[in-house]
């Protein structure tokens, strides 16, 4: 969200976004590398390197980016802890966690990085380079 609130194409430094969010430095770089890796960001070494948009951010699904993450394991993940939680063996929290997981999985799917930017509040005007 950061970067692509911030994104002129100059490449921005890991340790500028790790002040400016308050996180930790390496944490967040190893982030922004996973997230490089994916193909939503490109990163330059260097002096003046750092981390750009790869993607316009209307393309981004935020549920794509929870998936390098994640992974599709957690589609079948049990909320309760149970290996594998399936309809002929439900847990007790299946069937009203499934309605819950479905609405989660389609905001994820139906909502990008510019659709969360446009609902935030701007100095600048907000447009999206795609």
């Amino acid at each position: 969200m950061h970067l692509a609130d911030v994104d002129d194409g100059t490449p921005t430094k890991v340790e500028d976004i790790a002040r400016e969010l308050d996180v930790p430095r390496n944490y967040l770089s190893k982030i922004l590398h996973t997230l490089a890796r994916a193909g939503f960001l490109s990163s330059m070494r260097g002096p003046g390197g750092g981390f750009t948009m790869a993607q316009a951010p209307s393309s981004i699904r935020l549920l794509d980016v929870i998936r390098h993450f994640e992974g599709r394991h957690g589609e079948h993940t049990c909320l309760m802890g149970n290996k594998q939680c399936q309809e002929d063996d439900p847990c007790a929290a299946h069937d009203r966690w499934a309605v819950v997981k479905s609405q989660v999985t389609t905001f994820l799917s139906d909502t990008t990085i510019f659709d969360l930017l446009a609902s935030q509040p701007h100095t600048r005007p907000l447009t999206d380079p795609s």
